[in-house]
């Protein structure tokens, strides 16, 4: 089966984030944290099977942290990485997060 690794579009938001839920009150939670990154659109990428089915996703941030010195520097950090029970231990994270490098 060929699957699609790709950045996200617009209409997949809400099945990306239900994907990141750990239960059904946790959506308003996945929807306010997404909507922190104003480019979550161009930091979130997905695994799709030929069906349309977002198999599994993975988004990150970019914020300014500090080194030891206290010289700040942009750095990308993994704000959300699942896939779906069926499609795991099949490599789509490590193919989302090569993308996203």
């Amino acid at each position: 089966m060929p699957v699609d690794y790709r950045l996200m579009r617009a209409g997949e938001a809400r099945a990306v984030r239900d994907l990141w839920c750990r239960s059904p009150d946790d959506r308003s939670y996945q929807a306010a944290r997404f909507a922190t990154d104003p480019a979550a659109h161009a930091h979130t990428y997905v695994a799709v099977d030929p069906d349309g089915a977002i198999l599994a996703t993975l988004h990150y941030h970019v914020s300014v942290r500090n080194d030891a010195t206290g010289m700040p520097h942009r750095v990308g950090e993994l704000g959300s990485v699942a896939t779906r029970v069926a499609a795991r231990r099949q490599g789509h994270a490590t193919r989302l997060l090569l993308l996203s490098s």
